[in-house]
């Protein structure tokens, strides 16, 4: 089991981390795909909770927002999330668990339905954009392999 950040996603002052965080990201895809051949799993969780972390990092982060992590989202709701990530009633290979206050969600990477030009322009490209950007109809993209 890997770990990632919802640093991934962006984060104040911590460009490195969460860079580093994205690559665990494809790293456990990848990990999913090589080793389904043999039987083995390989997911992730994407904890966020009140920790040490949080707290050394807390100067840079709006008090009230360190506070209310603080009360609504203790690490003890994370550890069920890693339990059956590890569990072998875990059917899940590839997947990123999101894990914070008791609220667990599925992270994924989604495709758009997009936009297509066989003579791609500039011009073409942005007038199609809101079909490019829309993911109302947008599918999980699959692991490859």
């Amino acid at each position: 089991m890997n770990k990632i950040s919802a640093a991934v996603w962006g984060a104040p002052d911590v460009t490195h981390y969460g860079t580093a965080k994205g690559g665990v990201f494809g790293l456990t895809r990848n990990l999913a795909v090589a080793g389904a051949e043999r039987g083995i799993a390989v997911n992730a969780i994407a904890p966020a909770a009140s920790t040490r972390m949080t707290d050394a990092t807390a100067a840079s982060v709006d008090p009230e927002v360190v506070e209310a992590m603080r009360q609504t989202m203790p690490a003890e709701l994370v550890a069920p999330v890693a339990l059956y990530l590890a569990h072998p009633a875990c059917r899940s290979t590839g997947e990123t668990l999101r894990a914070s206050g008791g609220r667990v969600s599925r992270l994924a990477v989604v495709g758009s339905r997009g936009t297509g030009d066989p003579q791609l322009t500039p011009e073409s490209l942005v007038a199609g954009l809101d079909d490019l950007l829309d993911l109302s109809d947008g599918e999980v993209v699959p692991l490859q392999g």
